[in-house]
């Protein structure tokens, strides 16, 4: 796709998911929703994504902060600031990529996803030439599950079903906010850096 974009002299490349849901609220006719491509080319960011929700699990925001050497996490609840602010991997299922970074980032721009999805695999390369990953998360597009639920901001914790709990254990909770405060908790107690090592 990368290279597709790059023979056709495009300025921008828009990664756009099938299962995003522009105007969640469905509204009759369209309505600003329809703008978030103009917002987002606005920023005149390297690369900038929008805050949409998983469609399953603990329905997290598809934004991710570094949480190790190599590992990430997503950000919880607070860390949104509804605005423009700094990532470390915006979701792939709406990322907006100036074409310039793929001039910086070697080929193969993606590669098959065994241990990384390609949002992951583009901003982490990015990021290690200095590219910053932004996220304008006053723009929410909806994320369509496969029976036709529309997961955002207002229903997910009605949604979300179940959490992955370290050692393939899975437990219900309330709201992923509890499990990540029972993760932080243990972690302080026994004293350990962070989940993996305690893991």
């Amino acid at each position: 796709i990368g290279e597709a974009a790059q023979s056709m002299d495009c300025e921008y490349l828009l990664m756009l998911d099938d299962d995003m849901i522009i105007n969640p609220d469905v509204t009759s006719g369209p309505d600003a929703s329809y703008g978030f491509l103009e917002r987002l080319i606005a920023h005149e960011k390297d690369i900038i994504g929008a805050l949409y929700y998983t469609k399953g699990g603990a329905c997290s925001p598809v934004l991710m902060t570094k949480s190790s050497e190599r590992g990430y996490r997503f950000l919880r609840d607070p860390e949104i600031t509804h605005g423009l602010q700094r990532v470390d991997v915006a979701g792939g299922g709406c990322l907006l990529v100036k074409m310039t970074v793929f001039d910086k980032v070697l080929p193969p721009y993606f590669a098959p996803e065994f241990e990384f999805g390609t949002d992951v695999q583009l901003c982490r390369k990015a990021a290690e030439l200095g590219i910053e990953v932004w996220a304008d998360t006053s723009i929410e597009l909806g994320h369509l599950k496969a029976e036709r639920t529309i997961v955002t901001s207002r229903n997910r914790h009605h949604v979300q079903v179940e959490d992955q709990v370290p050692g393939e254990v899975k437990r219900t909770f309330v709201s992923p906010d509890l499990y990540d405060r029972l993760v932080a908790d243990a972690i302080e107690w026994t004293g350990f850096r962070d989940l993996d090592e305690m893991t």
